[in-house]
């Protein structure tokens, strides 16, 4: 293969996305990269990943190289003897160098392009897309400067939702495309991880925070431990898997009740979800939708969040779905009682999630390479 008169092997597909605000983003790029393989093994699909904590890419196998996040260079001393000018310069050379090593034929962001990555990707004059979900407020965050320019320079950009749910300015018309759902796709063994898990147990609650770097992150949890306490004082047989994430680290604040396991990450969340009786998460675009197509009983508290709207997602779910149920009550009595309630129910499971989001965001990048 003959490119910009150079002999390649392969196409290469660079996908960009932030790190320190959680794993949302990466697990959309990530879907898309696996969907991008599964069409065409040649397509090379690294990451340029802010700050470190890539169990999750790891997990999957997919190759990804390290850049500073914003939060270390400009809100910490770590690099205080540099100004910020030449903070930018260093990070803006390293991208550029990283791009040019990678071969990157095309530049795939989610939601939050790094500044400097977009200044070394629009001196190597790179093609660029952009993977946009619903945002409460789009003017504010499309006023920041790497989000409009890649807004502007896009050749596409990648709506995970349907068309009805989240509309952007007609000015961006012509390059929208709206994939619909971008969820993980994997068959799930429940009966194995039920008995390897169980331990006797007559029910399992999973309790969830996604990547668990969001700030309250902390105060979600504790509050979710102090009602499985008093769950248990009401039901016995009842066992608790907390997984915090992998971004989490106020560990010795955590108030462990008896009957919780801990797991900083586990890389098969999505079966963990299938082989619980109960799962307690808020309401993030990448969990609420897997654990809706799962179809376990799900009690979600949402989360404040500064663009995405965790409330009006669990609302609209709550009324179309079944299994979705949100806590509007305010005491770890209360979440005692609605768990309870929840515990007992039971839910059409799907051993498979069949989402074809990220396949068909794979298919326009492949198409726009080509």
């Amino acid at each position: 293969m003959t490119i910009d008169g150079q002999n390649r092997e392969s196409l290469v597909i660079t996908f960009q996305a932030p790190n320190n605000i959680g794993l949302g983003h990466i697990n959309r790029l990530s879907c898309i990269a696996l969907a991008v393989q599964d069409v065409d093994r040649n397509v090379r699909t690294p990451f340029i990943i802010e700050g470190s904590s890539h169990l999750f890419l790891e997990s999957l196998n997919l190759p990804y190289l390290t850049i500073p996040t914003a939060k270390d260079l400009y809100r910490s001393t770590q690099w205080q003897q540099w100004l910020p000018k030449e903070r930018r310069r260093i990070v803006a050379s390293i991208s550029m160098q990283v791009l040019k090593a990678l071969q990157t034929d095309l530049v795939v962001y989610d939601s939050f392009p790094n500044a400097e990555v977009v200044i070394a990707m629009q001196k190597l004059n790179l093609p660029s897309v952009i993977c946009v979900r619903k945002v409460k407020d789009f003017a504010a965050y499309a006023s920041f400067w790497p989000v409009q320019t890649i807004l502007d320079q896009a050749k596409l950009i990648l709506i995970p939702h349907e068309q009805d749910d989240f509309a952007l300015p007609s000015q961006f018309e012509s390059k929208i495309v709206y994939v619909g759902d971008i969820s993980r796709r994997r068959k799930t063994n429940t009966d194995l991880l039920r008995s390897d898990f169980k331990i006797g147990a007559d029910r399992i609650v999973i309790i969830t925070g996604g990547g668990g770097g969001h700030p309250g992150t902390l105060e979600f949890y504790n509050f979710v431990l102090r009602a499985f306490a008093e769950l248990q004082q009401k039901k016995d047989g009842v066992r608790a898997l907390l997984v915090t994430g992998p971004l989490f680290q106020e560990w010795m604040k955590l108030e462990i009740v008896e009957g919780v396991r801990v797991s900083p990450f586990e890389p098969n969340i999505d079966s963990f979800f299938a082989m619980a009786d109960l799962v307690i998460s808020q309401a993030g675009y990448n969990s609420i939708g897997e654990l809706f197509t799962i179809g376990v009983q799900t009690i979600c508290i949402p989360g404040h969040r500064r663009y995405d709207d965790q409330h009006d997602r669990a609302a609209r779910l709550e009324r179309v779905a079944s299994n979705i149920h949100v806590f509007n009550g305010s005491t770890s009595l209360e979440l005692a009682h609605l768990m309870e309630t929840h515990l007992v129910r039971e839910s059409e499971r799907a051993d498979t999630i069949e989402v074809d989001g990220a396949k068909n965001a794979a298919v326009h990048l492949l198409n726009l390479l080509r």
